[in-house]
């Protein structure tokens, strides 16, 4: 039968399942009564849990990404390169080639809408101590960014190209289960100290990464969302908040090892130089530079909408901690 005969499901289709902000939509998407299909390149034990339907294809063959979409109104794009100290090719499979790709299947298969993770770091730090919203310009100021605002600029024009929705929702810094970024800094904490860089109060938006998995869903579902960019955020906060939060949280101390920023950039550039890319170095020019300057956020539009977040800085917090066992 042909993909545009296929009559379509309620079900939406969630790529990228698997990775960390995928499987908080997929784990909401199963909170609120939905049962998205993931396509996915090997079995995952977590969607397994879940109970999800999983679909092994090969990423690589335009026909299986149709005939995996075939039938479904809503595709949501959580995949990502999970390293992103990569050659600039080898950022740029998955995170734009890939992502066009999808866009065209999913309108070859019928798809009404397609939902783009994105990143609020394609606006750079480059920008004023305040928080911005949408309207602000984008100007990424690292290699990783830099293709990330590719990803959404070619997402627009293959979008254009076919005739589809597309939606491209730029979260905010993601605290939650199952980020391994995060993991570090909790690490480091349980041995001791606190990595701090300047002795600047640095405050950042932040989401809980069960909200996110509900706005990504709602946003998937508003039909106002179509054609537009949306920030999304929960809570204002700082490292140094933070680093307090988690001594209150698990009544531990850790020492605030303050380093000074303009020194650890140079040693983040020594790592990166040093390190192959098929290893993650934990401290690099983008690692300082997000603990090191102010990322506010305005997702007033979002707001507007009645989507209402539901969680905390110590929620996050407490949540990572019980899958980190940090305070053990």
């Amino acid at each position: 039968m042909s993909s545009s005969l296929i009559p379509a499901s309620p079900q939406p289709v969630l790529f990228g399942g698997s990775g960390f902000i995928g499987s908080h939509v997929a784990e909401q998407a199963c909170a609120s009564g939905l049962r998205p299909a993931t396509p996915v390149r090997t079995t995952n034990a977590f969607l397994t849990a879940l109970r999800l339907p999983q679909t092994i294809i090969d990423f690589n063959d335009d026909r299986a990404l149709i005939h995996s979409i075939a039938g479904h109104e809503v595709v949501y794009s959580c995949l990502a390169n999970p390293r992103r100290h990569q050659p600039l090719a080898a950022l740029c499979d998955v995170e734009v080639h890939l992502t066009k790709r999808l866009i065209r299947a999913a309108a070859a298969a019928g798809a009404r809408r397609f939902v783009l993770l994105s990143t609020v770091m394609v606006y750079g730090f480059t920008r004023p101590p305040r928080a911005i919203d949408e309207c602000w310009p984008p100007a990424p100021d690292h290699p990783y960014t830099r293709v990330a605002l590719e990803r959404e600029q070619q997402a627009h024009a293959a979008a254009d190209a076919v005739g589809i929705e597309l939606v491209i929702v730029r979260p905010s810094n993601v605290l939650g289960q199952r980020d391994h970024q995060m993991a570090r800094l909790l690490e480091a904490f349980r041995r001791g100290f606190f990595p701090l860089f300047g002795r600047e109060a640095w405050q950042f938006s932040a989401i809980d990464a069960r909200d996110l998995g509900r706005a990504i869903l709602f946003l998937g579902q508003h039909p106002p969302a179509a054609g537009q960019t949306w920030l999304v955020s929960g809570y204002d906060t700082s490292w140094r908040a933070l680093h307090a939060a988690l001594q209150r949280i698990t009544g531990r101390p850790a020492y605030p090892l303050v380093i000074p920023r303009g020194a650890a950039r140079a040693l983040g550039q020594l790592i990166e130089w040093g390190y192959p890319y098929r290893w993650e170095p934990g401290l690099t020019r983008f690692s300082v530079d997000v603990m090191s300057h102010h990322t506010l956020f305005d997702a007033g539009k979002l707001a507007a909408t009645g989507f209402v977040t539901r969680y905390g800085l110590e929620d996050s917090l407490r949540a990572m901690i019980l899958e980190t066992a940090v305070d053990r």
